[in-house]
């Protein structure tokens, strides 16, 4: 039995591999390492592997997809179906006892596989940073590829370990993990001086009000200014130091993209809006997808949605609002839960609204779908607690 179970955490472990290495996109290969993480967990759970019913939305999403690229190959036809099998992944990879220490020990495994996959998407992150050190252009060089990539996408690397790294800030972890935490934040608002991503500082400071608020909610007064006052001293410390220009960190950012892009651009300025407008008004003309409104506005929406009916038309959009519409449903159901910790609920919380962010300021499915796969083995796992609690 004792070898049983040595296997079983073995194999566990070897997934978690596999997907560090495709959140991380590595080699640009995001989709082998996840098929072989399937194939893995298939041969873990052999006789009590599950496909929830609610995969078979995935499945028509990726049906749906697989005729949008049917011109570009078979490898290209299959990757399609990366999304459903994510899904089986998170709903398949633990057990989710009802007793206590069980339930607490799952929301460990799970926080744990989360935070894989969010540091595997945040080494691409730091990869590209080093190999892009002293750079101009805001649009970097990807080590993948070895072309520019565009600064969106490279924030996008980022979100995901973001509202880890925030998460265990407001949570009750070791001093080593929050100090961990906080240099990881630093190293993002660093390279983000290069990127000069605005939209990545407004995720941060919506992050950071959110987890302060739920961490700090019916707690007692004193503890909530405690909180509150540390962040002030932090802040004025900044201030300080940029004021003082102690370690030229003042020229540093006046010297950065950043500063520049806010010197020169109106920031209420957005072609983005101005696009995703355009793409609402020919919902209607281009109602079976096939790219057209792309090619008459002259690029993508920037938006899970927008982006989706352009691809594969209003069924495959329908299909996805009804995706993201039971996952909000899954979330909120954990949240409410009494069974789930605090802890747990805050880690849930900010990796949800981190993506949900993302959807709508990213063309997911064709420029980044490792990022929705991270979001299927999210609410696999999710599935997997409403189910249990369901029981």
């Amino acid at each position: 039995m004792e070898q049983l179970k040595n296997r079983h955490r073995l194999m566990q472990m070897l997934t978690l591999v596999l997907l560090f290495f495709s959140s991380m996109n590595f080699a640009s290969k995001y989709f082998y390492f996840l098929f072989f993480a399937f194939g893995i967990c298939l041969l873990l759970k052999f006789r009590h592997f599950y496909f929830d019913v609610n995969v078979l939305w995935l499945i028509l999403l990726s049906i749906f997809y697989m005729f949008y690229v049917v011109d570009t190959g078979i490898i290209t036809m299959v990757k399609q179906f990366a999304y459903p099998l994510c899904f089986a992944i998170g709903f398949n990879l633990f057990n989710c006892p009802s007793d206590p220490e069980g339930r607490a020990l799952f929301e460990k495994r799970a926080g744990w596989t989360m935070t894989v996959i969010a540091l595997g998407a945040f080494a691409h992150f730091l990869l590209n940073m080093l190999t892009n050190i002293g750079a101009d252009d805001r649009n970097t060089i990807d080590i993948w590829s070895g072309e520019p990539m565009a600064a969106t996408g490279q924030t996008a690397l980022a979100i995901m370990a973001v509202a880890v790294f925030i998460a265990i800030l407001f949570t009750k972890t070791k001093l080593i993990a929050k100090l961990l935490s906080l240099a990881g934040l630093l190293l993002v608002m660093g390279y983000n001086l290069v990127l000069a991503g605005r939209t990545l500082l407004v995720m941060i400071a919506i992050l950071l009000v959110v987890a302060y608020l739920y961490a700090e909610k019916n707690k007692r007064l004193s503890s909530r200014l405690r909180v509150l006052l540390l962040i002030v001293i932090c802040i004025s410390i900044l201030l300080f130091v940029y004021h003082y220009n102690i370690f030229g960190l003042q020229t540093v950012i006046r010297e950065s993209n950043l500063f520049k892009r806010f010197e020169n651009e109106n920031v209420t300025e957005s072609s983005r809006f101005d696009r995703k407008i355009k793409y609402i008004h020919l919902l209607s003309t281009y109602p079976f997808g096939g790219d057209k409104i792309r090619d008459e506005v002259g690029g993508y929406a920037h938006d899970l949605f927008l982006d989706s009916y352009n691809d594969i038309g209003v069924l495959g959009f329908l299909t996805v609002c009804m995706i993201v519409g039971m996952s909000l449903y899954r979330t909120f159901f954990v949240l409410k839960s009494r069974k789930s910790s605090k802890q747990f609920k805050i880690m849930i919380l900010l990796l949800s609204l981190a993506m949900y962010l993302e959807f709508v300021i990213e063309p997911i499915f064709s420029g980044m779908p490792w990022f929705f796969c991270s979001f299927c083995i999210l609410q696999g796992l999710l599935q997997r607690v409403k189910m249990e609690e369901r029981r």
